[in-house]
């Protein structure tokens, strides 16, 4: 869904980077040791390449126009003509790195326009970094790592995270991996899951979701402490990122582009997404109960303490809403007395009933939720936010 983005902070608050690395690949390598015991570099073989062929003479490239508009009223949101791409890359790829990954302000001529260049840009300075460290074993071998790695990247064999293609080979922070606050939550198939306790689990092998479906987690990687902002939406959803952390920025229904967090204003609309998915444990009946109590308590009811006990009261006004409370009630506190009271309403057409418990046992049900603050100090109960789709249906 889209949201509408109502203030962010400023960068004083800190949070700590966390990182969880997804599948990829890369070329195979060997790493003999001198006679001496001290490491003599990597010698690095073709498995994708041919000796005295670049990869990128082995494609045909073309020239295309990306131009994405809004569908309804056909105005032009992003435009970059002439760029480069090989023949066999789709539409849709193209327009993601052209609009995405491309470094340099549209219209100048600093602005990157081909794949060659953002290839160039990331594999060279991973071959310099080689180089100037002593990783390769000869001149040739570096020769051999660059072809590799470059005809991989060309050939969508695998693709490194957005953070590589951001920074590295730019004057930026040569940083490689995204930096979110311990407490960003990631989809997985079994609900929304902190990134915090994703790295402190080392969570090797755990499955994720990204914008194709379901992954898994390689490595993981606490990346230190940055400034993190804090994004407000109008439906009440909070983002913690990065002021560099890009994020769709929505202008119309399916269209927008990548931004960095740190440009967003006031008004600005962001799409937000969340995987339809019930994970893979067994769900738990009586906790859809608690959070359809909870969510009509906090709605259209009342909790209280008087002289020491606590009280709710569920306010109802036909037959179908009664039996929806009282099938909860009978799920959460079975046997329980209960009472009950018609409440007069200046509508005939309305049954208006108060359905009243109260006693010790509601204890742990209230404190769980948090049913006891009102007024402006009410919230959405944080155990919503990594609960399953139908547990946050019933809410």
């Amino acid at each position: 869904m889209t949201e509408a983005v109502g203030a962010s902070s400023g960068a004083g608050s800190r949070g700590r980077g966390r990182g969880a690395g997804e599948q990829g690949g890369s070329p195979r390598a060997a790493q003999p040791a001198s006679g001496d015991g001290r490491q003599a570099g990597l010698q690095v073989g073709r498995v994708w390449t041919t000796e005295g062929v670049h990869p990128y003479d082995e494609v045909t490239w073309e020239r295309r126009d990306v131009v994405m508009t809004n569908w309804r009223d056909g105005s032009i949101n992003f435009e970059q003509r002439g760029v480069e791409f090989p023949a066999f890359w789709s539409v849709n790829a193209a327009n993601i790195v052209t609009t995405k990954y491309f470094r340099g302000a549209v219209g100048t001529p600093e602005r990157e326009w081909s794949l060659r260049q953002i290839i160039d840009r990331v594999v060279g300075r991973y071959r310099k970094a080689g180089e100037e460290h002593g990783y390769f074993a000869s001149a040739a071998d570096a020769e051999v790592f660059d072809h590799e790695l470059t005809w991989m990247l060309l050939h969508q064999v695998f693709s490194f995270n957005s953070p590589v293609w951001f920074n590295v080979g730019t004057a930026s922070p040569q940083q490689v991996s995204a930096c979110l606050a311990g407490d960003t939550l990631v989809s997985t198939p079994a609900g929304l899951v902190p990134i915090g306790k994703l790295v402190e689990d080392d969570a090797v092998g755990t499955k994720v979701h990204d914008a194709h479906g379901v992954t898994r987690i390689l490595a993981t990687r606490a990346n230190g402490i940055r400034d993190v902002l804090r994004l407000h939406t109008k439906a009440g959803y909070t983002l913690d990122v990065t002021p560099d952390h890009l994020v769709w920025k929505a202008t119309g229904d399916g269209t927008g582009r990548f931004v960095e967090a740190g440009t967003l204003r006031a008004g600005d609309r962001l799409e937000w997404h969340r995987t339809q998915a019930y994970g893979e444990a067994e769900l738990d009946l009586r906790e859809i109960s608690e959070a359809a109590l909870a969510g009509w308590l906090q709605s259209d009811g009342f909790v209280a303490r008087y002289s020491g006990a606590l009280r709710i009261e569920a306010v109802t006004v036909d037959d179908h809403e009664l039996d929806r409370v009282v099938t909860a009630l009978d799920e959460v506190f079975p046997g329980a007395h209960r009472g009950g009271r018609e409440v007069s309403t200046q509508s005939g057409d309305l049954d208006r009933r108060r359905t009243l418990l109260h006693g010790r046992r509601l204890e742990p049900f209230v404190e769980k939720w948090g049913l006891l603050a009102r007024g402006t100090e009410m919230v959405v109960p944080s155990r919503l936010f990594t609960a399953p789709l139908p547990v946050v249906a019933a809410y």
